[in-house]
């Protein structure tokens, strides 16, 4: 559901689609998975090699639009406006699945959500790209400090290690 409602808005909107591939083995196979999905869409595949520069796109990236990742959690930890979309809660009775958990949180909050649906896609698209900066940090602050800080160059991580031995 969430590629058809992907699909349509980027259809809708002629912006550029960019996907990491997940599969290190199945390149073609992936590949293949997208296009039957993103039909009529300007959408570039990269795929994962122990080469890619993952965080160099991330970085890059003006949006980011995701399925419950780790990399969404330090995407967000690097300043990186996101979209999580916590949809397996949504099939599977589980705990865990829940955007930010363990951290107790909202089940939809300013940039995560479990409606999968266009307009909520839209709107979410359309509430970050408008969101300034600082406003935006702001929201990181209140959501996400408390999950993955982000230390550049893992200073307090070094640091701490430092004090340990």
């Amino acid at each position: 559901v969430l590629l058809k409602v992907i699909n349509n808005y980027f259809y809708k909107t002629k912006k550029k689609l960019v996907v990491l591939g997940n599969s290190v083995v199945f390149h073609k196979e992936e590949l293949n998975f997208y296009k039957n999905h993103f039909k009529n869409i300007n959408f570039k595949f990269i795929p994962n090699s122990a080469n890619r520069k993952t965080y160099e796109i991330i970085d890059a990236s003006n949006l980011i639009i995701s399925l419950e990742s780790t990399l969404v959690y330090e995407a967000l930890s690097r300043g990186k406006k996101v979209i999580n979309f916590s949809m397996r809660s949504n099939e599977i009775p589980s705990w865990g699945h829940e955007f930010g958990w363990p951290a107790p949180k909202e089940l939809n909050g300013p940039f995560w959500t479990t409606r999968v649906d266009y307009d909520e896609l839209k709107n979410k698209i359309i509430y970050l790209e408008n969101l300034k900066p600082k406003d935006f940090q702001k929201i990181l602050n209140k959501h996400v400090n408390d999950l993955l800080p982000y230390s550049y160059g893992n200073t307090k991580f070094n640091k701490l290690i430092k004090s340990i031995f």
